[in-house]
Parts: C-alpha cells; structure tokens; sequence
C-alpha cells in the first residue's frame, strides 16, 4: 500500500503553458472552503510515494477559468509509475442506463419527501385550537424525521452517480404533493399531511420493479426503510380523525 496525499494549489495561467511538468516554483495555496475567482487554474494533485523509494508520481484533475470548472483525464509518467486520469468509471454490477433511471426515482422520492417536510414545519408554526400542544409536538418530531430522511436518500443519489436535485424549483415540478399557501384547520392540516405520508409511500413503491429487476438491494432497504416510517406515520395522524 502506497501512502498518497491530495494536494490544492492555485496555479496562474503562466506556468502551465510553461511547464507542463508539474512546474511548483509558483503555486498559491489554495483554500478549499473559498471559491477560486478570476483568470487562472485550479489543480487538485495526487501525490504518491513508492515503496521501493522511487520518487513520485501525481496526476491532476480539472481546472477553473473565470469560475467554469472544466475537467479532464492526464497522465503523468513519474520515476516509479504513472496514474491514469482521475474519472473512474463506477462498476458496482448495475448498468449506468438503470443507475441513471433508479435515481430519476429517487429525486421524485427526494422531492416529495421535502415539500413534505416543508409542509409539516409550516403546520408545525401555524397549527391552532384545543389539540395545539399535542399537534405541535407531533408535527415536530415529523419534519425532524423527514430531514434525516432528506440527506440519506440524496446520499444514495450521489453513492449511485448522479448529482442530487437541490433546488424549490425542481422539488415543485417532481413532487407529487402540492404546496399549502394558506393556513388551514388543524384537522385540515391532518388531513394534509395523511395525504402526503402516502404520497411519498406511493413514490417509494414504484420505484421497486426497477430495484428487483437489477437487484439494487441498498435502495430497495432504504425505501423498505422509508415506507416503513411513512405508513405508520400516516397510521398515528388518521387515528387522530377517528371517533
């Protein structure tokens, strides 16, 4: 096993057309939590050490020119061997065709799961009448339960290759519950919030042919996972109708 380290740095435009090689006679330390602005590129870089104590060799990924990110694969040839670009393809025995549609599902599911959330903190706020304190904590404990639900199914997205929908304007067009502009009853807002727990149960479950047929067991524990919570969730709010 061979020790390796990343390494930032900031190169100018310059030293590239001059030296190719890994030129370190004018690098900027880059910090990582800021944004790199203006004319220049950026170089993330692999260094690796050999065992046998023959040198190093790197390999960079990608550069940023007036804050567009272009990427590429380089290899580089060092005094003990060379790396291949940094694009790895993923291999994890499911196609890219049927990752790609698995996490068309998922950003659905992601989308419902958090109008849902939004809608249960706006009830949360605006709940009213005799049932305030029992309603209030309830939806509480819901939308905290939503929120966790929220990054692991993102995390899934990214884990299968794909970037996660982040945004109200994508979550409106793919989620299948709507918005609550007003503020409705308290049983109103039960009601709601029933409707939407199934909703996002629904989403879950059609999802479930496309896992089984390429045997995606780890989306298809973490939606057993959400159904699970979002069923007996939807169980608790409808008892709160009855009598």
């Amino acid at each position: 096993m061979w020790p390796a380290l990343w390494v930032d740095v900031l190169w100018d435009a310059g030293t590239i057309g001059e030296r190719p090689d890994l030129d370190v006679r004018r690098p900027l330390v880059w910090d990582g939590d800021k944004e790199v602005t203006g004319t220049g590129f950026f170089f993330r870089v692999l260094l690796i050490r050999s065992d046998e104590g023959g040198g190093f060799v790197a390999g960079w990924l990608g550069c940023r020119w007036n804050r567009l990110l272009l990427e590429w694969s380089y290899t580089f040839k060092g005094n003990a061997h060379h790396i291949k670009g940094m694009h790895m393809a993923i291999d994890i025995g499911i196609s890219e065709s049927d990752r790609k549609s698995i996490v068309e599902g998922l950003s659905r599911l992601l989308s419902d799961t958090y109008v849902l959330y939004l809608k249960t903190h706006n009830f949360h706020w605006n709940v009213s009448g005799p049932m305030f304190r029992t309603l209030h904590l309830m939806f509480e404990e819901q939308y905290n339960e939503l929120a966790l639900a929220v990054d692991l199914i993102a995390e899934r997205i990214r884990a299968l290759g794909f970037p996660a929908p982040g945004t109200y304007s994508t979550y409106a067009r793919l989620s299948s519950i709507k918005e609550e502009e007003g503020v409705p009853s308290a049983e109103e807002m039960i009601k709601q919030l029933v409707q939407g727990q199934e909703a996002v149960t629904r989403t879950a479950r059609g999802i479930f042919p496309l896992l089984e047929k390429v045997s995606d067991e780890p989306t298809a524990d973490l939606l057993t996972q959400r159904m699970q919570v979002h069923e007996k969730t939807a169980w608790m709010l409808r008892a709160l109708l009855e009598g």
